[in-house]
């Protein structure tokens, strides 16, 4: 007996031990609770493949032995011109809140509920992509279909699917409140979201109306597209934008990312400068986006998965070609290629989790559009900054390199031509304002002979150090310029009184002939100062400047000749002494009536 009940009890021990596993994993069991929303359907439900697309609810009826448990992943490989049957019940149901059951999945091509009645009639409600959105139930960014329940018994519904590129969203039910609540959340949402970067959009094209610049136009057509295909991704496009357009609504979804790599190959293209850096390179490059232009025109008129792969292929050209562009330009430019690569970064990893986010984890499942989002808006937003730092930066360029043309190389003073306008600017501003200002070209006679005895390189630090001089005995109004190899000019704003002109020409000859540390013993400058008041001496500047010119030429054989001042009369050849010109201040005593100049 006792052998009995010892066989008997490990008989009950092992099938305990073999039930248990299978109880822990039992089907759960479908109840709709406003507390825990949203309920997924998870095991709950059976289904069956239709693998001919072609089977109706009463052929799916006649199998019941077909049916397998629904998967907890919710997720189902389905291939074109198949579809999905899910059997489920919704067990008796306080009837004081409406039910929906949706599929958070836009580019669903049919969804159909059908919901059994108490006369064992089926009921029809169909949305998706194959059906203009005001003919939806509810039109929504994705299927939302709802669910006819009772309280008082179970009710039965069988949902048909067909998806081009399988099923991937969970199937949830949720009550009306809490479906009204998430549409309030998202449509704030999106609307922020997409109004910004619409807004960089518009931004990068009218920058490039504005700067004429071919960069910020390809970036603002490849963010148009990139937010076309982002709105389309999440249902926006075609709740909005075409809603009475079911086919273009289902071919959107491949023809505007593919169409994105089109503007993207030529924006990297243009900030990289290709065309300027490799001629040969830039025309293959605008091959290749030709070429993927041709692509996304193609999954148009494709059926599934051929145009899934060749939007898949586009975009895939687009990023190989654009990681090929950033090396060949990290070796010419690297400043610039890293700036690049880390304003595209976001929106690459982004996109590499989305198109790997069932090998990526659960999390990168549920969160993939979030994913994808987010790179994109940083990528847009880095990209815009850059953009503009790049503007800024060859601006300051451009501005040097236009000084070039305005600053004398060796000393960094402007030059002639710059002397020559604002000297033109000096009178005008003189006469407007009724004072006189002073113009003056100071040579140095004896250059020629300290070159030849110290060199070449002891001559020019001996420009440089003159040229500070002057810089710094003037102010910031005031002008100092190169006009020859060894020959300077000098404007001074007014009011300067008649009787300080001497004295300022003392002055500049004061700061050239005082000794300059760092230079040889014995070299020292020996200047010659012609000067002019303005416009009491003349209101041309070329007139006055070929005038200075001349009195430097005709007291270069006379080393006593220094200060050289101009005479408002060319027709008297009277002189006056230097006692006699500085004993008055009035203009017209000051002022030689000679037709030499003053001498000192």
């Amino acid at each position: 007996m006792f052998r009995i009940l010892s066989l008997a009890a490990i008989y009950v021990l092992a099938c305990v031990v073999l039930i248990w596993p299978a109880a822990a994993h039992a089907r759960s069991i479908l109840d709709l609770d406003v507390q825990t929303q949203p309920e997924e359907l998870l095991d709950w439900g059976d289904f069956v493949l239709d693998t001919t697309g072609e089977a109706t609810l009463k052929d799916i009826l006649r199998r019941p032995q077909a049916f397998q448990p629904t998967h907890e992943n919710s997720a189902y490989a389905l291939q074109p011109g198949q579809a999905l049957w899910i059997r489920f019940a919704v067990p008796a149901t306080p009837d004081d809140q409406r039910w929906y059951v949706r599929i958070a999945q836009p580019g669903l091509d049919s969804v159909v509920l059908y919901t059994r009645g108490a006369d064992d009639s089926w009921s029809r409600q169909q949305s998706g992509d194959a059906l203009p959105v005001s003919k939806w139930p509810l039109p929504h960014l994705y299927p939302v279909l709802p669910l006819a329940i009772s309280a008082e018994a179970p009710t039965n519904y069988m949902l048909r699917i067909e998806a081009s590129d399988g099923v991937e969203a969970p199937i949830e039910f949720v009550s009306e409140s809490a479906l009204s609540s998430d549409q309030q959340r998202l449509s704030l949402l999106y609307g922020i979201y997409f109004g910004l970067l619409a807004m960089g959009a518009i931004f990068a094209l009218f920058s490039s109306a504005a700067l004429r610049d071919a960069t910020y136009f390809w970036f603002g057509m490849w963010t148009v597209l990139a937010i076309l295909a982002a709105a389309t991704a999440a249902g926006v496009t075609q709740l909005h934008l075409w809603p009475e357009m079911p086919r273009w609504g289902d071919a959107a979804h491949y023809v505007l990312p593919a169409a994105a790599g089109v503007p993207f190959i030529l924006f990297v293209v243009q900030v990289f400068a290709v065309r300027e850096r490799d001629a040969r390179l830039f025309w293959p490059c605008i091959a290749v986006a030709l070429f993927v232009g041709v692509l996304a025109a193609s999954t148009a008129a494709l059926p599934s998965p051929q145009r899934l792969w060749l939007g898949r292929a586009a975009m895939a050209i687009g990023v190989v070609l654009a990681i090929a562009l950033c090396t060949w330009a990290w070796a010419r430019d690297p400043a610039l290629a890293k700036r690049v690569v880390g304003a595209l970064s976001p929106f690459g990893i982004a996109l590499a989790v989305h198109s790997m986010r069932r090998l990526v984890g659960h999390w990168a499942e549920e969160n993939a559009l979030a994913i994808l989002l987010a790179g994109l808006a940083i990528t847009i937003c880095a990209t815009y900054l850059l953009l503009g730092s790049r503007h800024v930066s060859s601006r300051d360029a451009h501005q040097r390199i236009a000084r070039l043309r305005e600053i004398d190389p060796l000393t960094g003073l402007v030059n002639e031509t710059v002397f020559g306008t604002r000297l033109a600017e000096l009178i005008e501003r003189a006469r407007r304002f009724e004072h006189h200002s002073v113009v003056a070209i100071i040579d140095f006679p004896n250059f020629p002979a300290l070159r030849a005895e110290f060199g070449r390189n002891h001559s020019l630090a001996l420009l440089l150090r003159i040229a500070e001089r002057l810089g710094a005995m003037t102010r910031t109004v005031d002008t100092v310029a190169r006009l020859g190899e060894w020959r300077f000019g000098l404007q001074v704003d007014g009011p300067i009184a008649p009787s300080r002109a001497r004295a300022l020409c003392a002055k500049v000859i004061a700061h050239c002939i005082t000794p300059m540390s760092g230079l040889p013993m014995g070299m020292v400058a020996k200047p010659r100062i012609a000067l002019a008041l303005v416009p009491a001496h003349g209101d041309v500047p070329q007139e006055i400047l070929m005038r200075l010119d001349e009195m430097l030429r005709e007291a270069s054989d006379d080393p006593t000749r220094v200060i050289l001042i101009a005479n408002t009369t060319a027709t008297h050849t009277a002189r006056r002494t230097p006692a006699a010109s500085c004993a008055d201040d009035g203009l017209t005593d000051f002022l030689p009536t000679s037709a030499s100049d003053e001498v000192v």
